[in-house]
């Protein structure tokens, strides 16, 4: 994923640098620009794909193991989503697990996540399937931080005293 990235990111550049040289402003050199711009959104949208999906493997896992899960939550969400989870906060007394909407978990639904972006800005939808037709889809909103993309917010679904963040 590295390589990719940093591949992408050299070509952006090159791109980038020869159009620049080409003093001309027709139409297709607004065409390379604009296509420059793509190919970075698409490589930043790859990369939180990716760390959404390294993160529900690492909490899936530990979840059906019943390992604590701290670690991963600190690594993969910001720390205002973690004060959620300390006493006190609104998603300390649910019944419900809020990153899987539910009580368990399964090693088998980690094969089936599917994870795309919302038409709402840094929203992700990442949807699994317990059976073959019954689906949870949990709504997060993804924020740049310092460490890389973290996950920000839970946007549903929550249970109504929860509320949502959004």
């Amino acid at each position: 994923m590295t390589r990719s990235f940093l591949f992408l990111v050299l070509v952006s550049i090159m791109m980038l640098y020869t159009s620049c040289i080409s003093n001309q402003k027709s139409q297709a050199g607004q065409s390379d620009t604009i296509s420059i711009v793509q190919t970075n959104l698409l490589s930043e949208e790859e990369a939180i794909v990716q760390m959404l999906r390294e993160f529900y493997t690492e909490y899936i896992t530990a979840c059906y193991h019943l390992a604590d899960d701290t670690n991963i939550k600190n690594k993969y969400c910001t720390s205002g989503l973690i004060s959620n989870f300390q006493n006190g906060g609104k998603y300390s007394m649910l019944d419900a697990d809020p990153f899987l909407n539910a009580q368990d978990c399964d090693l088998k639904t980690i094969k089936t996540l599917q994870i795309n972006k919302d038409t709402r800005m840094n929203v992700y939808n990442v949807t699994y399937w317990w059976w073959d037709n019954v689906s949870t889809t949990i709504h997060l909103l993804v924020a740049k931080t310092e460490d890389g993309y973290k996950i920000d917010a839970i946007l549903s679904p929550l249970p109504p005293s929860a509320g949502a963040d959004l």
